[in-house]
Formats: structure tokens, sequence, C-alpha cells
């Protein structure tokens, strides 16, 4: 058996750059890890099957269609997979591409199939845009539809990670599209410097989706308002994290009926567990 520990990521920064001939958005977005893990258990069976600590069909059925098309490439038998979800799912916190980066990496071990590393990031690349990030975990920079570039090391810092609702990726984009656009003055590559000398990101970051997502969930908002200063919403949503948040304020996200989740941000590694 091989067990892989993957960890949520959070998008520190991110910024829409318009879209390209495919229609896809690019993106530029600095991310790190939370120290919030699944673990990806694969091992040899009789026939595929995924099991789930938190049922989830849809993902279940991503990941036996992942396994098929790898299959196409790479002969090996049937696996059993196993995951322990630990990530909030829907959340903006990459928890389906932890999973996915999960079991492309313990096939590989499994089988010893030796797979070279840009290969893994083109499977990686056609099952999800956070995936190929999640193959490492750690801190970087994701631009375009999924280049992970500018790896950089960060001291871990204490946050809260808030939810409440969902927000869907699809409908967030299409909202985002028709609203409205303002000129940004905003540089990653100072984001990634102030991370990487454990300075201050306040007044140098965004979420672009901040807006359309809170349009379809106005929670996200409340706990930007709620942990005030250095909060911001991960992904599209629904998660807000927030640096140094006050047990005040964790109390009050919880009255107010947030799933809170106390972490550090940093650079927590995928790792292979044999």
């Amino acid at each position: 058996m091989i067990k892989v520990k993957v960890y949520a990521k959070v998008n520190i920064s991110l910024l829409v750059n318009g879209t390209d001939n495919k229609g896809y958005h690019i993106l530029d977005s600095v991310v790190a890890s939370a120290n919030i893990a699944d673990v990806i258990s694969v091992q040899k069976s009789e026939r595929d099957v995924v099991v789930m600590s938190s049922a989830n069909e849809s993902i279940k059925a991503k990941i036996l269609s992942l396994v098929a098309k790898m299959r196409e490439q790479f002969a090996f038998s049937p696996v059993c997979i196993n995951i322990e979800n630990n990530i909030p799912l829907g959340a903006g916190l990459g928890a389906s591409s932890a999973d996915m980066s999960g079991v492309i990496i313990g096939i590989d071990e499994l089988f010893d199939l030796g797979i070279k590393k840009e290969k893994l990031i083109e499977i990686a690349d056609s099952v999800g845009s956070d995936t190929a990030f999640m193959l490492d975990g750690g801190c970087g920079r994701i631009e375009g539809r999924s280049t992970v570039t500018d790896r950089f090391c960060m001291k871990e810092r204490n946050a809260v990670i808030a939810i409440k609702g969902f927000c869907n990726t699809a409908d967030v984009f299409r909202l985002y599209d028709g609203l409205p656009k303002t000129l940004q003055a905003l540089d990653n590559s100072a984001v990634i410097r102030a991370l990487e000398n454990d300075e201050s990101v306040e007044g140098i970051t965004a979420n672009d989706l901040t807006t359309a997502s809170s349009v379809l969930n106005p929670d996200i908002l409340r706990a930007i308002k709620i942990m005030g200063k250095c909060a911001y919403m991960s992904g599209s949503g629904s998660a807000v994290f927030g640096f140094d948040v006050s047990e005040d304020k964790t109390v009050k996200l919880k009255n107010e009926g947030f799933e809170v989740f106390p972490c550090k941000i940093g650079n927590f590694v995928t790792q292979v567990i044999k």
C-alpha cells in the first residue's frame, strides 16, 4: 500500500488577466499550503474502487475516469483507493485536486511506473487547474491556466479558515465576466517577496473573483468583515482565511454559523508514505 498526504491550498492573491484564445481565464495566483490534509491510500485490488470518508459521487467518478486514462498509457492492475477527507469540499481549497494528485502519485509509486515529472504534470493538468501544483504542494505561483512557476518558501503563519455556504466555480466565472473591470496596479512578485521576507501582504494582494463570489454567497464578505485586515477569499470561494485572527473573532465566526479551521499556512509539501 502507498499513502500520499496532500495539503489544502489557499490563494493568497488571485488576479484574472483576461482569457486565452480557447476562452480559458488567464490566472496569476500566489498559492500556499495550509496544514489541513487529505490522505490518499492506494493498494492493489480485484477491481477499481474508490472509498471516501466524505461521500461525493462526482469526485469518485472523476477519480475512476483518471485511473482509466492512466491505464490506457501505463499497464497496471486494478486498485482500491481510500481517501480520508479532511480538506473541506467545494470551498476553494483544492480538495478535489488534492485527491486527484494523490491518486496520480499513488499509482506511480505502487506499481513503480517511473513516470517522468513532465508526464505527471501533463496528467494532472488534464484533470484540474490546481492538480499540478498539488503534486508537490508548498508555495508557488500559478500562471495562465495551470502552469506552476516561482516556487518559494515562507515562514509558517498562523491562520483561520472560515466557511459558510457554497460557490459553484462555473457560476462565479460567468458572473465575473459580466461585471465591470477595474484596473489594478498589483504585482504578485511583490506578494512573493513579502512572504519570503515574512512581511505583511496587506494592501498588495487581491482576489479578483471576490465580488462575483460574494454576490452568490454574501457570507464571504461577512467573514472578511469579521476577520478584518489580512482576510482574503481563496479560489472562487467560499472559504475565507485570515492571518493572526484573534480568539474573539474566531468565536464570533462560530457563533454566526461558520465552520472554522485554525491552521498554519506555509511550505507544507506533499508526502509519500510507503
